[in-house]
């Protein structure tokens, strides 16, 4: 991803950021009790996310340049009451994009985790994020291993109702995780880890 390119899509994110909370005040003042009740309702709910994440892996002591790296997401629970959401999540960072005329390119950090949301206040839908799960890092560079290991997530988050059941969210996350030692002829890796800043954009089905 180019820099230019990667200003681009910051910028919208952050418009995002700032239109989300004015326009849902305005929807709010116009019908509150009906866009509480789409937030806060029970059932079960599914959903994708996009957006970029700030990455850096490490690992046998050496940090690499933190870069800006494609996000996507897939997700979908249940809410058992008003105020909580409980649920799975697959997501990942595109490293280096695949080639299907050359498969020995790819690199990417795929996440399978349990997630939990919590709207602590009963007229904003401002939320907190939580994940812990398994993580993998796949190389497909010859020579080159694929390891798992752990990931986790926290972060907080702004959920605007689109209409009864879709709903668009701005979701800002610290992530990291920690993968398995690899030692064998080819190569020996030790401590390795990534941590990233991400954000997105969710749209939830309800």
């Amino acid at each position: 991803m180019s820099y230019l390119n990667s200003k681009k899509y910051v910028f919208v994110l952050l418009v995002c950021c700032l239109l989300l909370p004015m326009t849902n005040y305005v929807y709010a003042q116009m019908s509150t009790s009906v866009n509480n009740l789409n937030t806060f309702k029970k059932g079960f709910y599914v959903g994708i996310e996009m957006g970029i994440g700030w990455l850096q892996v490490s690992s046998n002591g050496h940090s690499e340049s933190r870069k800006e790296r494609f996000i996507m997401g897939f997700h979908g629970g249940y809410s058992p009451f008003r105020a909580l959401r409980l649920g799975i999540k697959l997501d990942g960072y595109l490293i280096e994009s695949g080639d299907f005329s050359n498969p020995e390119k790819g690199i990417s950090i795929s996440n399978t985790s349990f997630q939990i949301q919590v709207f602590p206040f009963k007229t904003v839908s401002f939320f907190a994020n939580g994940q812990y799960g398994w993580s993998e890092y796949i190389n497909d560079h010859p020579y080159e291993h694929n390891v798992s290991g752990t990931s986790q997530k926290i972060g907080l988050g702004y959920e605007y109702n689109l209409n009864r059941h879709f709903a668009l969210s701005l979701i800002t996350n610290y992530g990291f995780g920690r993968f398995n030692d690899v030692n064998d002829l080819l190569a020996t890796i030790h401590d390795q880890h990534y941590d990233s800043w991400d954000i997105t954009l969710s749209l939830t089905y309800r």
